[in-house]
């Protein structure tokens, strides 16, 4: 897990406490059945466990009545490989891909209100409150990370009323192959991006040499990618 992810022990413990702190902290806020709103925090308590490396932690009484109503859980909840998250530095990228993954088949998303969105990515009311700052340090930057590190390409659509933005959808490009179109990328871009070529199905299809090899394909694109003039230093 350490490796795939890139860190060492004592920082992957410093990320758990972060993660935990951030999480003690978080509210949410849950309509019952009778129209009635409760509000509650995700953790009751944390016991750091640092010998162990890890840190238990206890679910609130809400979370948990919440959690065991569902009815097939597994109908509520994406399963996905976490190579495909890994690279995401922004946890606003993470949040964004589990949302959207969610509708990979279908090509889209719903339409998401601004804060019904904002809610489900975990923004504080106080947090990137101006539309312009909410786009560019949550949308823009989460869905630059999951279209280069993740298996999928995405974008995001406006909803307006009048003038103001009420919403957004997400498109999902079925062929999942990114895009380099005016975007200068590094020598580590390109190799993160040809090894995610290589392995997609669809595009390997149309450019790969039948009966390639996967490392030689990888190869070939890094080089050709080298030779274009995308590439910065």
């Amino acid at each position: 897990m350490l490796k795939l992810l890139g860190v060492t022990l004592d920082a992957a413990y410093l990320a758990m406490i972060e993660a935990e702190d951030t999480l003690f902290k978080r509210q949410f806020s849950i309509l019952n059945e009778d129209r009635t709103w409760t509000k509650s925090r995700w953790i009751q308590d944390a016991n750091y466990r640092k010998g162990e490396g890890c840190i238990l932690v206890t679910l609130t009484r809400v979370v948990i009545e919440h959690v065991t109503k569902l009815n097939g859980f597994q109908e509520y909840f994406t399963s996905y490989y976490l190579n495909q998250t890994a690279n995401l530095k922004s946890v606003y990228a993470v949040r964004l891909y589990e949302l959207i993954i969610q509708w990979k088949s279908v090509g889209k998303t719903p339409i998401f209100l601004v804060e019904k969105l904002r809610d489900q990515l975990g923004i504080d009311c106080n947090e990137y409150s101006r539309m312009e700052a909410f786009k560019r340090h949550v949308l823009d930057l989460g869905i630059e990370q999951i279209n280069l590190h993740s298996d999928l390409n995405i974008e995001y659509v406006q909803q307006k009323k009048g003038r103001k933005i009420i919403g957004f959808f997400f498109k999902i490009n079925k062929e999942e192959t990114l895009r380099v179109t005016q975007k200068k990328l590094t020598k580590k871009q390109i190799t993160v991006l040809a090894k995610k070529l290589s392995e997609d199905r669809v595009f390997g299809g149309k450019f790969a040499e039948i009966g390639g090899v996967r490392d030689e394909f990888e190869l070939r694109l890094i080089n050709e990618l080298q030779n274009s003039k995308k590439l910065c230093g």
